[in-house]
């Protein structure tokens, strides 16, 4: 777990972006028996769930639930993985924010992420991220329940080049934290950038790290063409992510030097004891915790019993 004090908590176990924009479950997968007991699960032992990315504005990228087409942008792997090219098709701040706000209001453990467009210039993704933390700090009730956000520095599922935003990443934060000192800064960071990176979100102001979500499928099978190679690659995650992304967690935790969230890949027993002992060996004492993303769509039956077994 990770503690902020005046009951500002990250629990040990994290489910990101597998539960929507509001923590409160994606549709059609609510639908399903074992997703809503997970989901219950979740409610009931206060498990912090972190939203999926959202941009300032509405933006259409590739996936719409309600256009038949483009539901091959995700796709099934072996060793229950997925590969998406979501393109971080969302309705803008406005809109979500009310679904997060209710869910906070019912003392549901939700952090909003948000994704800065650094394709606009790095002033205006600024600009953007500064407006959506005000939007939140206006519109929840008491303000006090708003005290995260996570600045999602990592979708490979856009046409911007995520290995060059470093510089970009960095004013980000430090404008944030000037105008929010009292705001926690999550930075969510991708294996194509550079353990270094990590060093400089934490001197900049950045509190917790978390690495890494998805890995971009031309970086991981370098030797195929990936099926979604006509809309960017795609990203992975689940089962097939792993190695590469505990590989490069197991470095990037060295130079954070802080509160870390690590995951990607974690679906089975095995896999989830390797990051706890990675954990507790070299995790500060701020605290850690693990992140499960894919396994919640794919097993979440397990999840369910890892969130009884960790966050009760």
């Amino acid at each position: 777990m990770i503690s902020f004090g005046e009951g500002r908590k990250i629990s040990t176990v994290v489910i990101s972006t597998a539960c929507g924009y509001d923590g409160q479950g994606i549709f059609p997968y609510t639908t399903h028996r074992d997703y809503g007991d997970m989901i219950r699960a979740a409610n009931a032992t206060g498990t912090t769930r972190i939203s999926k990315s959202m941009t300032r504005h509405k933006r259409s990228g590739n996936f719409h639930l309600w256009r038949p087409w483009t539901w091959k942008y995700i796709q099934n792997l072996g060793d229950d993985g997925m590969l998406n090219s979501y393109g971080l098709t969302n309705k803008g701040v406005e809109k979500h924010s009310r679904g997060i706000i209710k869910a906070i209001k019912d003392d549901i453990t939700v952090i909003p992420s948000f994704f800065p467009e650094f394709g606009k210039g790095i002033g205006l993704a600024a600009e953007d991220t500064l407006e959506a933390v005000t939007l939140f700090m206006e519109q929840v009730w008491p303000t006090e329940k708003f005290w995260a956000i996570e600045l999602n520095f990592s979708c490979p599922n856009t046409r911007e080049d995520i290995l060059k935003n470093t510089g970009g990443a960095l004013w980000c934060v430090k404008r944030v934290k000037v105008s929010y000192p009292s705001l926690i800064i999550i930075a969510k960071i991708s294996v194509v950038h550079p353990p270094e990176f990590a060093r400089q979100l934490r001197e900049i102001g950045t509190d917790v790290l978390h690495a890494v979500n998805t890995i971009p499928f031309d970086l991981l099978f370098s030797n195929k063409l990936s099926p979604l190679h006509k809309v960017g690659g795609g990203g992975v995650s689940g089962g097939p992510a792993f190695e590469m992304a505990f590989e490069y967690n197991s470095k990037v935790i060295e130079f954070f030097r802080g509160p870390v969230i690590l995951g990607c890949g974690i679906t089975d027993d095995k896999k989830l004891g390797r990051y706890v002992d990675l954990l507790e060996r070299y995790a500060p004492p701020e605290g850690w915790a693990i992140s499960l993303c894919t396994a919640a769509l794919r097993r979440p039956e397990w999840v369910e019993e890892v969130i009884h077994n960790f966050n009760e």
